[in-house]
């Protein structure tokens, strides 16, 4: 495959950035330890809207893009893409492990199609099957809830519950609907003025953190450092973002 394969991948908010995530403090550190684990499955649980294919294009234009490779399918292109392969005689399973053989994949929307058919079903788990063995970076976001997703399938729940991967489920408001009112209500200037708060944490947070992963990687490649490259490895793997008063 090429370095990048954006199957689907609209432009709209292209610029999307880490720094303007509006989730909150805990749900930010998760998001930056999963990502430099670099390993297992990362599943983003929340309402249409809240910023989960934000968030998809924020990781890539911050951490994946010009260095590794990766591939991003909607939904319902990963599955039109493996059905199509029937009419060719070739084998499904094959197919999605060959999608597959990239160092991260973004799946986007999970539950986009109120309807999944047995087919569907067993083909989304060979895919979390194929990755959660491989324990290659994946990210799969979603719009149904823990609940859902069990009932939908509980042998897919089962594996991205696993502990080795990294559940995460928000509820937000579906930003894309939002109504400006005539006229800002003091509750309303209060929501304004937390988005704002939350959005200059996100900021803080996300230079916090860009800063000690730079500062590791010099100290990584600094000359003479090969006796203690291990030990700052395993310090760079472990580190956690400070909490900010």
């Amino acid at each position: 495959m090429d370095k990048f394969d954006f199957y689907g991948l609209s432009s709209k908010d292209s610029d999307a950035t880490l720094s303007k995530l509006l989730q909150s403090e805990e749900t930010i550190q998760t998001i930056f330890n999963f990502l430099k684990r670099e390993k297992g499955i990362f599943t983003f649980s929340g309402n249409p809207g809240c910023g989960k294919t934000y968030l998809c294009k924020a990781i890539i234009n911050d951490w994946i893009k010009d260095v590794y490779s990766c591939r991003y399918m909607y939904i319902q292109d990963f599955l039109t893409k493996v059905k199509s392969v029937i009419f060719k005689d070739w084998d499904c399973i094959q197919e999605i492990k060959d999608l597959c053989e990239t160092k991260w994949f973004i799946l986007d929307d999970l539950g986009a199609n109120t309807t999944m058919t047995e087919w569907q079903k067993e083909m989304l788990l060979e895919f979390v099957n194929v990755r959660h063995e491989s324990m290659l970076p994946t990210i799969i976001t979603t719009n149904l809830t823990s609940k859902a997703l069990r009932d939908l399938s509980p042998r897919m729940y089962s594996r991205l519950k696993d502990k080795t991967n990294v559940f995460v489920e928000i509820s937000g408001v579906d930003k894309r609907l939002a109504v400006k009112p005539i006229a800002e209500t003091d509750e309303e200037k209060k929501k304004k003025k937390d988005l704002e708060d939350k959005e200059k944490r996100a900021k803080e947070l996300y230079d916090i953190h860009i800063e000690t992963i730079m500062a590791d990687l010099a100290a990584l490649n600094a000359p003479g450092s090969s006796e203690i490259t291990q030990m700052q490895k395993d310090a760079s793997e472990s580190l956690t973002l400070p909490q900010l008063k």
